[in-house]
């Protein structure tokens, strides 16, 4: 390590470690601001040991290959009642009272289905397998296999869920639930209802939840944040990151503006040996302050997307992130300014510093500018300001 520039002494470490060992240490940041080391858990992204991410490493490793996984995957991203998600997930499970569960645990000493007193009564027969079943399906217009002892029901269900698209996906999850609950209250109540019966309130309820989608409009997560111009006399930093996972470099994106909004500085940079999108955020914040540094302001707002790394920087107690040293040359370089404030901005206002770091990823060098930037930069900086504009 070279202490007086505060960097890694490259060709040294390079040449008393492999190159897989070299390449990680070269990729640990280090501050101009000296701190002393301490372990961290990298199991969390605070670096803090919890049991939740104790308990996820002991358990086997769950790939994208395995069936259970991805079919997670898609009815959790199924637009229905939570009921229906969590249930969906129950049967994918076994968590529900079926004849043969119901047996197993020796509640009970028969499990033929009754309703049709053919076949064992488990979460495929219910669902599928069962004429009942069969003809709500048929009657939906939805052709599908029976579930077979080669094929499980998870199989089944993935299978079925690809083959509709997401379209029809609340329907299949919306039927799913209707034939278990006919059959609950067949059994409890002596309720017989009609398969055809059952297909009508099936559609009449994945239209009711696609209306009332609709009316509430898009996704609060996503709505549309426009960029806010700074108070006077501060000038705010919007800073954002790329990162390749692969190559291990960041794109990094800073633009100052004044309360027009117009521009007082930019750049649009490559960062090397980058450890993850975590690291390239806190990376970008560390940038933005060198830039308005070397401009000479010294009342700023320093904006970024990146909410953990944003509360981090304005948390009082110590960070153990794998960003902590870079969180802590943030913290540093604040000091300089009479006054710095860090805040959270969702993507649609940092528009302009996203745009300068997808920049950099068609030139083949790093580029600072002060007044003027690229036209395809100053344009999203034009609809920035246009949103100031209106009333």
């Amino acid at each position: 390590m070279d202490n007086s520039r505060s960097s890694w002494n490259t060709s040294l470490v390079n040449e008393v470690f492999n190159p897989t060992e070299a390449e990680e240490i070269l990729s640990i940041p280090l501050s101009s601001f000296s701190t002393q080391d301490h372990l961290i858990w990298t199991g969390e992204h605070s670096g803090v040991y919890s049991v939740r991410s104790g308990y996820k490493l002991l358990l086997p490793a769950i790939t994208t290959t395995n069936p259970e996984y991805e079919l997670f995957k898609l009815i959790w991203q199924v637009n229905c009642p939570p009921k229906m998600n969590v249930q969906c997930w129950k049967f994918i499970r076994n968590f529900v009272p079926t004849k043969c569960n119901l047996c197993v645990r020796r509640v009970i000493t028969d499990p033929t289905c009754a309703r049709c007193l053919q076949e064992p009564e488990d979460v495929a027969h219910v669902l599928r397998n069962c004429p009942f079943a069969d003809q709500v399906w048929s009657n939906m217009g939805i052709q599908c296999p029976k579930i077979t002892q080669n094929v499980s029901f998870t199989v089944w269900l993935l299978d079925l869920l690809k083959q509709v698209g997401s379209n029809k996906s609340t329907d299949i999850l919306v039927a799913l639930w209707a034939i278990w609950t006919a059959r609950n209250k067949f059994i409890f109540e002596g309720a017989s209802t009609r398969p055809i019966d059952i297909v009508t309130s099936i559609k009449g309820y994945a239209v009711d939840i696609s209306l009332v989608s609709n009316r509430s409009g898009f996704n609060h997560s996503s709505a549309c944040v426009r960029w806010t111009a700074p108070v006077s006399p501060c000038v705010k930093v919007n800073v954002d990151a790329g990162f390749n996972k692969i190559t291990k470099l960041a794109t990094v994106g800073v633009a100052i503006r004044n309360t027009e909004g117009y521009f007082l500085g930019a750049s649009s940079t490559i960062a090397y040996r980058v450890s993850s999108s975590f690291a390239a955020e806190a990376q970008a914040v560390v940038q933005g302050l060198h830039l308005a540094l070397d401009l000479g302001f010294d009342q700023i707002v320093v904006e970024g997307d990146s909410r953990s790394i944003i509360s981090k920087l304005v948390a009082a107690s110590p960070d153990s992130s794998e960003a902590a040293t870079l969180v802590m040359e943030a913290k540093g370089l604040s000091l300089n300014f009479r006054r710095c404030d860090f805040v959270f901005v969702h993507r649609s206002g940092n528009s302009v510093a996203h745009a300068l770091s997808k920049y950099r990823q068609s030139v083949d060098f790093d580029h600072f500018w002060v007044d003027e930037v690229p036209h395809r930069i100053e344009l999203a900086a034009a609809a920035d300001r246009r949103w100031l504009d209106s009333p």
